[in-house]
């Protein structure tokens, strides 16, 4: 199965799930943009992250920030085609199609930290251009 049939067949029948506990809450910085993009057809996010010091979690690196997210296969095209291109236009950004066991999903991920703010300014733009204003 192809790594597109994949991804649009864990989109089906999949809807908004929000594990937020105490140890992994939604981000602030990005709470209402995840919020927003949840409501659109075409798209669903599995993961995410607004990026962090490694100060900020004590730890050894700085977490990057990232998407991850299904699409169905009209989502799949205007990721390609059109948010991709623009993202990657305005900033370093690093894509992978991960397919884990029953973990599926698309992951765009900023290439440094010192980059989260560029790379939610264009990933917001895009994905509101695209998704919600469509």
């Amino acid at each position: 199965m192809s790594a597109k049939n994949k991804i649009i067949n864990a989109f089906k029948g999949r809807s908004f799930v929000v594990y937020d506990n105490e140890d992994r809450p939604i981000d602030k910085e990005i709470e209402d943009f995840i919020y927003k993009i949840n409501k659109c057809k075409g798209i669903i996010t599995t993961n995410s992250c607004a990026g962090h010091s490694k100060e900020e979690k004590g730890s050894k690196e700085n977490y990057n920030p990232y998407l991850a997210f299904l699409v169905n296969d009209m989502g799949w095209r205007i990721f390609w085609t059109l948010i991709l291109p623009e993202i990657s236009a305005a900033i370093p950004v690093i894509i992978w199609v991960i397919h884990e066991g029953n973990s599926n999903s698309i992951m765009l991920r900023g290439e440094d930290y010192s980059d989260k703010d560029k790379f939610w300014v264009a990933v917001k733009k895009s994905f509101i251009n695209h998704f919600i204003n469509q």
